[in-house]
């Protein structure tokens, strides 16, 4: 299967090319498990691609992706990370499921702020500090700031 096939997009993020999945098609992907004739991983992997996708298929605003890591001088892999439309743009996040300090609700948070989300971009520590600077959304319930970076809550 072609990358083009399963791709609704490709934008340029932190300066890199990412591959938008159509998740209409990600079935596709999860018969196939290469793409490029690339494989996207073992099993562990793809359960957390399928998570990925569920998450985003479940939330407006989110998309999953994939993009080429290289691992060497000639050869490259698939690694993939959703991405959160933020004022207009798109941003690498890590979703997590956290507690407020505060009040104690539970829910999910986009972290923009995990520095491996930034592996390979070429001006790493600039994407990181570009993340750092994004405006937060505190907690849902109580208004208070969560202790943990949030460009999203829910």
């Amino acid at each position: 299967m072609k990358i083009e096939e399963v791709t609704k997009s490709i934008e340029v993020v932190n300066e890199a090319k990412l591959y938008l999945i159509d998740m209409d098609k990600w079935y596709m992907v999860e018969n196939n498990k290469a793409i490029d004739g690339v494989i996207l991983g073992g099993e562990n992997i793809f359960r957390l691609l399928s998570g990925m996708a569920e998450f985003v298929r479940k939330h407006d605003g989110f998309s999953l992706a994939v993009y080429h890591y290289n691992i060497g001088p000639i050869k490259w892999i698939w690694a993939s990370c959703i991405i959160y439309k933020v004022n207009n743009m798109w941003q690498r996040v890590q979703i997590e499921n956290i507690v407020c300090e505060s009040c104690g609700w539970k829910g999910e948070i986009a972290n923009p702020t995990i520095p491996s989300l930034y592996d390979t971009v070429k001006d790493r520590q600039g994407a990181l500090n570009f993340a750092w600077n994004l405006p937060e959304v505190k907690c849902p319930k109580c208004a208070k700031k969560l202790k943990r970076n949030a460009i999203w809550a829910q």
